[in-house]
């Protein structure tokens, strides 16, 4: 037993991902809606992340960031057989990418705000159903 552990690797670290920067809350309160444009969200929170069409001819943009931080603790044995170190790692980091997401009309005028991971957001799109009465 002694001698699977000299020759056993332990390691322990910790990992910290940061992409782009929260939106301004002092710019996303700025914009009201029924009163801002397209034109006013570029110049409060600059380029969008994502942008897709909504029914009715309207759009929706995204600005969004992503931070984690975990730590990792990993062992590893010697076997005598073959040497394999099979080792799996997932993370689709879009599902937990966070931001505000702009709804605008066919005129480009602000119609909602919404705060959330961008996924869930993305998927209210589909259900809104003041998007689909006029269909």
């Amino acid at each position: 037993m002694l001698a699977v552990l000299c020759g056993s690797c332990l390691q322990l670290r910790f990992e910290r991902d940061t992409r782009l920067e929260p939106v301004s809350k002092s710019g996303l309160a700025a914009l009201t809606p029924d009163k801002a444009s397209l034109e006013d969200a570029f110049k409060q929170l600059g380029p969008p992340l994502y942008a897709w069409e909504l029914p009715n001819q309207g759009f929706a943009l995204a600005w969004g960031w992503y931070s984690s931080g975990h730590w990792q603790f990993k062992i590893s044995v010697p076997t005598p057989e073959r040497a394999a170190s099979p080792y799996i790692d997932y993370a689709n980091d879009a599902d937990h990418t966070r931001g505000a997401v702009l709804f605008f009309d066919a005129a480009g005028r602000l119609v909602h705000v919404r705060e959330g991971l961008i996924r869930d957001l993305r998927e209210e799109t589909r259900l809104r159903p003041e998007d689909t009465e006029a269909e």
